[in-house]
């Protein structure tokens, strides 16, 4: 009994050495820790979202609620049956550089040279060509011709607007155009030859335009590059 106790004696002072030598283990010091730089990112975004104008949207952001209900009405808006929004075409600049290309040919060979056609199989004239190229003079005598040209040109166009009951809040750019064209198909004569006295004749013999046939809005697409290729360089045609 007496060497049973010694022994429960002896392993209780080594268990409490034990826990001592474990408390008094000294612990090493861990390296400080590196601040994040995520703060400061975090700061300097909500910095620029501040400095940023309120109507200027991010890049890649979506559309407001405002945006996307103006957009929905517009979706909403009726379409005439017979309107047509303005073209938006691009410009062809290789039929532009065909057509320079003919004019300079037509200089070249001068006026008693080979027939040169444009697009429309018309033949080009050479003094019209020529006078067309030719860099205007800014005399003022020069000026005050082209001035009393500009006053005549717009008489003209003032009776033909008359002729063919067009208002003037509804002529659109094309209308000038329109108009030579619609008298050059029921009168049989080439566009470019059409004069105030077509115009003239064109009302004599009867014929009367319809209601807002000139208006840009009521111009289809085909008829818009029918009047182009018409206009095109009629100025310079024999």
């Amino acid at each position: 009994m007496a060497a049973t106790h010694a022994s429960g004696k002896n392993s209780q002072k080594s268990k409490s050495a034990a826990s001592k030598t474990k408390t008094n283990k000294v612990t090493k010091p861990q390296p400080a820790k590196k601040a994040s730089s995520a703060p400061k990112r975090k700061q300097a975004a909500n910095k620029a979202s501040k400095d940023r104008p309120a109507n200027r949207p991010s890049a890649g952001s979506k559309k407001t609620k405002t945006e996307q209900e103006i957009c929905d009405r517009i979706a909403q808006i009726p379409v005439e049956e017979n309107s047509r929004p303005p073209s938006t075409e691009p410009v062809d600049e290789s039929e532009f550089n065909k057509s320079y290309q003919k004019m300079e040919r037509v200089r070249r060979r001068g006026p008693d040279g080979p027939v040169v056609r444009d697009a429309l199989g018309y033949q080009l004239d050479y003094h019209k060509v020529v006078g067309g190229m030719r860099v205007p003079s800014r005399s003022a005598a020069a000026m005050d011709k082209r001035l009393k040209q500009l006053n005549e040109r717009m008489a003209l166009e003032e009776r033909k607007r008359e002729i063919m009951a067009t208002p003037k809040e509804e002529e659109g750019g094309l209308a000038s155009f329109a108009w030579d064209e619609r008298v050059s198909r029921d009168l049989k004569i080439p566009y470019h030859r059409v004069e105030l006295e077509h115009f003239e004749k064109w009302k004599n013999d009867g014929f009367r335009a319809k209601p807002r046939e000139f208006d840009d809005s009521f111009i289809s697409k085909e008829k818009r590059r029918l009047l182009f290729k018409l206009a095109e360089g009629c100025v310079f045609r024999k």
